[in-house]
């Protein structure tokens, strides 16, 4: 019963147009592998350039390791943004940690403040 209320729920909320839903429709994306496997964490800042339409014309990093910065880059790059009267820059934020208390992976948006957590379990330490 649990399973069958949650997929309800689940597409009433895709069944919502776009500007309901906060204006911003973003792209999940996967923690980085390279970083993973690294250990590489922290904090990337982005300002996107959004159209009219709502499609990014261009992104430039501001902050962040490379490596994490290259796949926000790439990941905002296919966001979609509500339709507006003029041209927009937008300023978006990418945390990535990695915390061995996470079970599999996690991903939360915050439409208010831009910012967007991806975080997964360190990957375990060879003998």
């Amino acid at each position: 019963m649990k399973s069958l209320i949650l997929t309800v729920v689940l597409c009433a909320l895709f069944a919502i147009p776009l500007g309901a839903q906060g204006r911003i429709q973003p792209v999940w994306t996967e923690y980085p592998l390279i970083a993973m496997a690294a250990g590489i964490q922290g904090q990337v800042e982005l300002t996107a350039l959004v159209d009219k339409t709502g499609k990014i014309q261009r992104v430039q990093i501001l902050s962040g390791q490379p490596i994490l910065a290259k796949d926000a880059q790439t990941n905002l790059e296919k966001w979609i943004f509500a339709t507006a009267d003029a041209e927009q820059q937008v300023v978006v934020t990418y945390i990535y940690i990695l915390d061995q208390r996470v079970t599999g992976k996690r991903m939360e948006f915050d439409g208010r403040t831009k910012t967007i957590t991806i975080a997964t379990a360190r990957p375990p330490v060879a003998p």
